[in-house]
């Protein structure tokens, strides 16, 4: 629908003229096994168990990566439970364009210090959207999808 605001009607080839103007983008790209075992590996470098601050950061598109893996360090001594038993899953992604996917993931984790919510016999399981890019390097989780995974890791 098309609404003008203002005093004079528009034609039908004025319209057209504008219609004709208009470019439509193409459909992003589909999912497939293969973006989803980029975006998979991507996810659990940066939010798993036992991978160091530096490996764990280069997984995340962030300006200040020095900062990231003080705070990564930071919360991993605070919370060594989440830092021990962190597992990431990949539930669902829908890309948006060849270079920007939105995801859902699930992270499982055993850490009474963080009392998100109690946990079960297998732990506390948060499902959180959040976006991954491509970048030069390969696929990555953007910062703020990083950082919303578990918020303390950034200081929120």
């Amino acid at each position: 629908m098309l609404a003008v605001d203002g005093g004079t009607p528009i034609t039908f080839d004025e319209v057209r003229q504008v219609a004709d103007a208009l470019v439509v983008a193409s459909a992003p790209p589909p999912a497939t096994p293969d973006l989803d075992a980029a975006i998979q590996a991507a996810a659990s470098r940066a939010l798993r168990a036992g991978v160091p601050a530096a490996e764990a950061v280069s997984a995340v598109d962030a300006t200040d990566t020095s900062a990231l893996v003080a705070a990564r360090t930071s919360f991993a001594t605070a919370h060594p439970g989440f830092a021990r038993t962190a597992t990431v899953g990949l539930l669902a992604t829908a890309p948006r364009a060849a270079d920007r996917v939105d995801i859902q993931v699930s992270l499982t984790f055993n850490d009474p210090r963080l009392g998100i919510s109690p946990a079960g016999p297998s732990g506390t399981t948060r499902i959180f959207g959040g976006e991954a890019v491509r970048t030069p390097s390969g696929w990555k989780i953007t910062q703020a999808t990083y950082c919303g995974a578990v918020m303390m890791i950034c200081g929120f």
